[in-house]
């Protein structure tokens, strides 16, 4: 009797346990999901107009090299 009662308890306790890392798995797996979601809005935003090829760093170095030339 003591023995299944002893049993019976490990079994809720492991159930619980079971229960609460279930429930952070699907918390994290949320906040992934929410971390992705705000990536791909952030490349949409910052990629280039269509038609237009994104430019390097050594682009813009060079644009701002030519306008002080000109001045």
């Amino acid at each position: 009797m003591i023995h299944t009662d002893m049993l019976r308890a490990q079994i809720r306790a492991a159930d619980d346990e079971r229960q609460q890392i279930s429930s952070e798995l699907h918390e994290r797996i949320s906040k992934i999901d929410k971390l992705r979601k705000r990536y791909e809005i952030l490349m949409v935003a910052m990629a280039p107009p269509e038609g237009e090829e994104e430019k390097s760093q050594a682009y813009y170095v060079i644009k701002v090299g030519m306008s002080i030339i000109t001045l």
